[in-house]
């Protein structure tokens, strides 16, 4: 028994060597592995590496001759430079030493110590002494650019002065500089009307019309100028050019308003062209095209024809306006019985009733029978001032005035004179000038 347990304890330790020896050897083919794979990683990256160097030796090489032609243009173009620069240099320095020279020192002083306004004052002058210098203009023109209010308003002054003087200007990037500076001017909230007086006063002496007239043309001097009929091609031209160009309902509201009440003949040609578009809501559409009806029916021409969009919009709409009704009754347009009737129903002051009562006693009404008694029943709600001067009107058409029922209400109306003016019309008998009896009678 005990031979067995010791032979048996010697197989297994012989057994446990095994297992370590199999263990050691799959540790070194292990490492055995990893030390190849880390010579053939190492491989690839020495190739990878020689790749990269070879590629950087041709683009360096490339580079140092796209440097050398690159320092060959540099050095033409700086060559061509100076010798721009030196031309234009020394012009430049001939122009500053005449201008030098032909200033007195009190001058000098000036403009080495002297305050802006004295500068300005002292450039201006001798620009009208010495006539149209552009280097001097430069340097005017420089004291409206981030100067203080006083003293741009004050180079534009100047600029007024020495414009009336000279009425052109020969030099077209002078005359370009002055317009800008004026236009960048007019914009400032504390100067602008200062500059719109100005630019106004050269338009009126006939001064680059063209040129300023496009900065004040939404402004109140734009009614001075059509009234005064001056210049009123030009400005409506420019006043159709800045309403197309502004088609927000503010600014072309604006316009518009700021034109009414203004009688001129182009100014029709203005009205009856203008398009209005789509783009606005139907309060704003209406609020611009009532706007050109009251100027077409101010400046209207009985040989010209009106747009058929504006007499359409006026048959069409709810919101029907006297003045709307003026421009149909202008043009004797067939539809004007139906927005009369629509006209009638409407709220009216007493003076649109007046304008109303004007317009049916117009000799195009007097064979339209129907109508106006259609018209007298429908003006029951009306005032007694507008009823009684409807009845007059239909007797002067010799119109019968019981061929319609409303004639035995207005009998019995509440107030006195419509029932008074009944009575006075059934008293009244006709005078017919071709019945012998009645001549007869009389003589």
């Amino acid at each position: 028994m005990k031979e067995n347990l010791i032979s048996f304890k010697k197989l297994k330790k012989s057994n446990n060597r095994d297992e370590i020896s199999l263990n050691e050897e799959s540790k070194i083919i292990k490492t055995n592995k990893l030390e190849v794979n880390h010579q053939t990683i190492n491989l690839k990256i020495k190739e990878y590496c020689d790749q990269l160097e070879s590629r950087y030796k041709k683009s360096a090489v490339k580079q140092e001759q796209f440097e050398k032609f690159n320092k060959k243009e540099e050095i033409s173009t700086k060559k061509e430079l100076k010798r721009l620069y030196k031309s234009k240099e020394s012009k430049v320095i001939e122009n500053e030493n005449s201008f030098y020279k032909s200033l007195s020192n009190e001058d000098k002083e000036i403009l080495k110590r002297g305050s802006s306004k004295d500068i300005v004052n002292l450039l201006t002058l001798h620009l009208i002494r010495n006539g149209e210098k552009s280097l001097i203009f430069k340097m005017l023109l420089s004291f409206a650019e981030d100067t203080h209010n006083d003293i741009k308003l004050l180079v534009c002054k100047n600029l007024l002065g020495i414009l009336i003087e000279f009425r052109t200007i020969k030099d077209d990037y002078i005359l370009n500089r002055i317009v800008t500076t004026f236009e960048i001017q007019a914009r400032s909230d504390y100067i602008k009307q200062s500059i719109h007086n100005i630019i106004y006063k050269l338009i009126d002496n006939d001064i680059y019309v063209n040129e300023f007239l496009p900065i004040i043309v939404d402004t109140n001097h734009i009614r001075v100028l059509l009234k005064d009929d001056k210049h009123t091609d030009v400005i409506i031209d420019n006043m159709e050019e800045w309403f197309y160009k502004k088609d927000s309902f503010k600014c072309r509201n604006n316009l518009l308003k700021l034109i009414r009440g203004i009688k001129c003949k182009r100014l029709f040609d203005f009205y009856n062209l203008l398009n209005i578009g789509d783009n606005y809501k139907k309060i704003e559409r209406e609020s611009i095209i009532k706007s050109i009806i009251d100027g077409l029916i101010l400046n209207y021409q009985e040989v010209k024809e009106i747009n058929k969009y504006f007499i359409n919009h006026i048959k069409n709409t709810s919101n029907i306006d006297i003045n709307m009704m003026e421009l149909l009754f202008k043009i004797k347009d067939e539809s004007i019985e139906g927005v009369l009737m629509k006209m009638i129903r409407k709220n009216l002051t007493r003076s649109q009733e007046q304008k109303l009562i004007l317009m049916i006693s117009d000799n195009f009404f007097r064979k339209r029978k129907e109508f106006m008694l259609k018209l007298l029943e429908h003006s029951i709600f009306r005032s007694e001032m507008f009823i009684t001067a409807l009845i007059k009107v239909l007797y002067s058409f010799k119109i019968n005035l019981y061929d319609s029922f409303i004639v035995y209400f207005f009998k019995d109306h509440y107030q006195l004179i419509v029932r008074k003016i009944i009575d006075e019309y059934d008293t009244v008998k006709h005078f017919d000038s071709f019945d012998d009896v009645v001549i007869n009678l009389l003589e």
